[in-house]
């Protein structure tokens, strides 16, 4: 994005940066994020060997409240602390405007600077840029970047992995080919078994592994898409799809008696599963729009079940769920939408829509006619007549008379008459930056319910708006990015959403907690609550493209219907119980379990900072462990059967590519390889590192445990070439081979030699 010049000068414009993506400490890279003031934004994040950069607009209010809160600090004259040993400097630096200077400060003096509210923004904004690619900030506020554009990386060039298994009751391996496939072949004797078609992206991971008496194999790769295939008949079992992008909104609903789930988002996609006989399957997507879709809504109409969605392009479109067809596109908006609702009553129904350009429209749903273009959204906070984007609207009723409410990112909350347009009220929401609205019925009384970025959740009676509910900052935890209302047997319950990913759920009448839900894996952006096989389910949509279905009585995780939000990196095979797993681990950081045969999703595992590169299981005594690792340096270990963590080994200097079990003097291990060529083996029950191997040259890309006459052999290959055997425990190098090819998978596969797999063939490496 170039600068873009105002009267033969550089435009106003404010650089916000951070991080060193060559120091060890620091997992996140250096970040730099330039926001100019023709609501522009740029965010450009540096990893060691990566670049990633990605293009934005603003919602009009960011320039002037970021200024507003610059100046309120005094900036660039703020008095700062100086950076203590190991803090983290932040720089910010203001061109071309009557603030012009710059000041570096370490993260956590913001709060007594003065500099919190700026950052804030800042912070927010690199979160919603990247997507929550960039983890080393939180996105507490409403979404404010819009049109956000990735530029196209480097290609990353496929380099090639390999797995060893069974096919058709014999030994076997397959390995990915430079065309996007793979191929299956014979061991010893390199026959062919079997090939498949080109892939759409890169394959990055594959495993061979079985279920049951049935042999398959895994792939998973840029498609983000884990994908399962009989060996010996080829025939695709599954294979997951999802959003590409984050989640902006999610809705639920009943449709032919079945609760189905609706989610949009970055992708331009409305993705939907439908929840059935215990399991929830994908129903796929609608596709077609430009730019990201902001928010979805349901409602039955004159017997046909309605959703719609709005986004970037300004535009909302009203799809029939039976056949996927388009009934309207709205047509109207100056500007992004970003919140849609419908009513249905009868043979009639209603459409709201809110976005950038301040004004709340409505929609007849027979006829696809606006029937009012409701202003009153404009004069933000800022004071300088900038526009004030609505950023929820919900239809609720007066006296059994429908009204529409709005909020609005000048921190209004205002009420109109659905049958005239007429003006019933307009009042502060209580806090700053709205960023959610519900319509709910407690007893009697008909209550707009608000969520704002900086904590309050408030409930007005429409009725004269007096304030009727009322929950604290602190009975919060902090800033709310989301909430819903919906029904549990004869209670009217409330669910709120937060930047760390967490849920909580209120009494609507009371307002007194009912229970917090354990964190999802990014920003919560939206909340609903549905009927899953007649239970009442909360489903969730992040902003790492995740979707979560909760259930409401119990709070357990139900199932996370989404695979990975990034490239697929690492697979494997366990058995947990009676039954068959693959675990996959991806770009995304997380790890994954999913039933082989089926696909269905079983469990998702967090804790990562970073990609997960590698993964591995084996027996612990008595429990199956998942063991994870990536470019945070850190091998993880899991408890497959529940996903509870149990150890963290630290040593790693640098990324991790390689993992595998094995018994080391009579109890289980892991060894650990990667970008150093570092090899260290850990304690597989405790956690404790035991040995470090550091004679490898290279970066790690097999590992393989065997023993002959009671000694126990590592194989270590490097992408160099080189294989080395080392004996244990005492380190010693029993046996270097160069080869010439770079070896992507090993097998000790008889008393006294390993294979070694690569795109050329095999090679045998004797130990002795």
């Amino acid at each position: 994005m170039s600068q873009p010049e105002v009267e033969g000068r550089v435009a106003p414009r404010v650089h916000y940066r951070f991080g060193n993506e060559f120091s060890p400490a620091n997992r996140h890279g250096r970040v730099e994020l330039t926001v100019t003031v023709d609501g522009g934004a740029r965010l450009d994040h540096y990893e060691v060997g990566r670049v990633r950069r990605w293009t934005a607009r603003l919602d009009p209010v960011v320039w002037p409240r970021l200024l507003d809160e610059l100046r309120r600090s005094s900036f660039p004259a703020v008095e700062v602390p100086p950076i203590p040993p190991g803090g983290t400097s932040h720089q910010i630096e203001v061109v071309g405007a009557e603030l012009a200077g710059e000041l570096v400060l370490d993260r956590a003096a913001a709060p007594g600077s003065g500099l919190a509210g700026a950052l804030r923004i800042l912070d927010s904004l690199v979160y919603q840029l990247s997507g929550g690619a960039v983890r080393a900030t939180r996105d507490d506020l409403p979404q404010l970047a819009h049109w956000i554009v990735a530029e196209p990386p480097e290609a990353e060039a496929a380099v090639g992995v390999a797995s060893f298994g069974m096919a058709g009751g014999a030994p076997a391996y397959a390995v990915t080919t430079p065309e996007n496939s793979f191929r299956l072949f014979s061991v010893p004797d390199g026959e062919p078994r079997g090939a498949s078609t080109r892939s759409s992206a890169p394959i990055r991971a594959l495993a061979l592994g079985a279920a049951g008496a049935r042999e398959l194999l895994a792939t998973g790769g840029d498609d983000q898409i884990v994908k399962v295939w009989d060996v010996n008949t080829g025939a695709e079992l599954h294979a997951r799809g999802g959003p590409e992008g984050a989640v902006r909104a999610v809705t639920a609903a009943v449709v032919g008696g079945d609760g189905w789930i609706f989610a949009a988002g970055g992708d331009g996609r409305v993705w939907s599963w439908r929840m059935a006989g215990g399991v929830i399957e994908e129903r796929g997507a609608i596709s077609g729009w430009t730019g990201s879709l902001n928010d979805v809504c349901f409602a039955r109409v004159a017997d046909l079940d309605l959703v719609a969605a709005g986004g970037d392009e300004g535009v909302v479109y009203v799809w029939n769920v039976a056949d996927g067809s388009n009934l309207h596109t709205l047509s109207g908006h100056q500007g992004w939408v970003n919140a849609v609702s419908m009513m249905g009553t009868g043979r009639k129904g209603l459409l709201a829509s809110g976005g950038a350009d301040g004004v709340v429209r409505v929609w007849d749903l027979a006829t696809g006619k606006q029937v009012h273009a409701l202003a009153g959204q404009a004069a933000g906070a800022s004071g300088v007549g900038q526009t004030a984007g609505v950023t929820g609207v919900v239809f609720g009723e007066v006296a059994g008379q429908p009204v529409v409410a709005s909020c609005a990112l000048d921190g209004m909350l205002r009420l109109w008459d659905v049958a005239s347009g007429d003006a019933l009220g307009a009042w502060p929401c209580g806090g700053d930056w709205p960023s959610g609205i519900a319509a709910v019925q407690t007893g009697d009384r008909s209550v707009i319910v608000t969520s704002c970025a900086d904590g309050p959740v408030r409930g007005w009676d429409v009725v004269g708006g007096s304030l009727v509910l009322e929950l604290t900052a602190d009975a919060l935890g902090g800033a709310v990015t989301a909430v819903a209302a919906g029904r549990s047997g004869d209670r009217t319950l409330l669910a709120t959403g937060y930047p760390d990913g967490g849920m909580r759920l209120w009494d609507a009448a009371s307002g007194s907690p009912v229970r917090t839900h354990r964190p999802a894996d990014g920003r919560v952006t939206s909340v609903a609550f549905g009927l899953f096989g007649g239970a009442p389910v909360l489903v969730t949509g992040d902003a790492t493209g995740t979707v979560r279905v909760d259930d409401v009585g119990s709070g357990e995780v139900l199932s996370v219907p989404t695979p990975h939000t990034g490239s697929v990196l690492a697979l494997g095979f366990a058995t947990v119980g009676d039954r068959d797993v693959v675990v996959s681990g991806g770009a995304d950081g997380t790890v994954r379990v999913w039933d082989a045969l089926t696909g269905a999703p079983l469990r998702r595992m967090l804790g990562h900072l970073a990609a997960v590169t590698a993964v591995t299981a084996g027996w612990v005594g008595d429990r199956m462990v998942i063991v994870s690792a990536g470019r945070d340096r850190v091998v993880r270990s899991w408890d497959a059967a529940t996903g509870e963590p149990l150890h963290g080994g630290h040593g790693h200097p640098a990324s991790v590519y390689c993992l595998a079990f094995g018994s080391l003097e009579h109890r289980p291990v892991i060894a650990s390889g990667g970008q150093d060529g570092t090899v260290r083996i850990w304690d597989a029950a405790t956690g404790a590192e035991l040995h470090v191997l550091s004679g490898n040259d290279g970066t790690v890309t097999a590992l393989a445990f065997g023993a002959t006459d009671g000694t126990s052999f590592l194989a270590v290959a490097t992408d160099d070439g080189a294989v080395r055997v080392w004996r244990l425990p005492d380190g010693l190098l029993a046996r270097e081979t160069r080869l010439a090819q770079r070896p992507m998978a090993a097998l000790f596969s008889a008393p006294d030699r390993f294979h070694v797999a690569g795109r050329s063939g095999l090679a045998v490496v004797d130990i002795g």
